[in-house]
C-alpha cells in the first residue's frame, strides 16, 4: 500500500513539474516569435501524466475509464508536438 501511494505521489509530482515548466516557458517566450512547440509539448505531457495518475488513484471502473479518456487528450498530440519541434530545429 505504501509503495502504491509513493508511486502515485511521484506521478503527480512529475505532472506538476512538467506543467510548471510549460507555464514558465510560455510566459518567458511570449516575446520571441514561433517558440511555442516546447511549452506545448510539456503541457501535453503534463496532461497525459495527470490523467495517468488519476487513473491509478481511481477506485471504480467508471472513474478509471473517464480518466483514461482524459489521458487520451495528451497522448495523440505528443507525437505531433515532437514532429513540430523536430521540423523547427
Amino acid at each position: 500500500m505504501r509503495l502504491e501511494m509513493l508511486l502515485t505521489g511521484i506521478t503527480f509530482a512529475m505532472a506538476t513539474i512538467t506543467f510548471t515548466i510549460s507555464a514558465l516557458m510560455a510566459v518567458s517566450l511570449t516575446r520571441i516569435r514561433y517558440k511555442w512547440e516546447l511549452p506545448t509539448l510539456y503541457f501535453l505531457l503534463s496532461v497525459y501524466i495527470f490523467g495517468y495518475g488519476m487513473e491509478l488513484v481511481s477506485e471504480t471502473i467508471e472513474f478509471k475509464i473517464a480518466f483514461n479518456h482524459f489521458q487520451y487528450f495528451g497522448i495523440p498530440f505528443i507525437s505531433s508536438g515532437w514532429a513540430f519541434l523536430a521540423h523547427r530545429y
